[in-house]
């Protein structure tokens, strides 16, 4: 199954529907400023062949993104203050990590789907 920019909106308007915070350990409702920058990451990659995304909320009010294809993984996390950072996995081994520079998000995407 292949990215779906729309479902992935879709799955941010619910995380706006989590309480402000249940209790430490549960995820909590996404600030303004992690929203925005998902929604902008997510229409920066909308036409994308990437696979299907795992987004969730994170204790702190952040969101993180999730693709796996094959042995690699690319994860971008969003904190509560909107900064982004990203991770690289390969068969769960991280290989590199750092805030994010969306002049690198092309190159990122590509490493995923091709290895590259």
């Amino acid at each position: 199954m292949s990215w779906d920019a729309h479902s992935a909106l879709r799955t941010l308007d619910v995380l706006q529907q989590l309480p402000e915070q249940a209790d430490r350990w549960s995820p909590r409702r996404p600030t303004r400023q992690a929203q925005s920058q998902a929604k902008m990451l997510i229409t920066r990659i909308a036409a994308e062949p990437l696979p299907d995304a795992s987004i969730h909320a994170t204790i702190d009010g952040g969101i993180d993104f999730e693709w796996v294809k094959a042995e690699r993984e690319l994860c971008l996390a969003i904190s509560e203050g909107g900064e982004i950072s990203y991770l690289k996995a390969i068969s769960k081994t991280p290989v590199d990590e750092g805030p994010l520079e969306l002049a690198k998000l092309s190159a990122l995407v590509d490493w995923l789907l091709y290895g590259q």
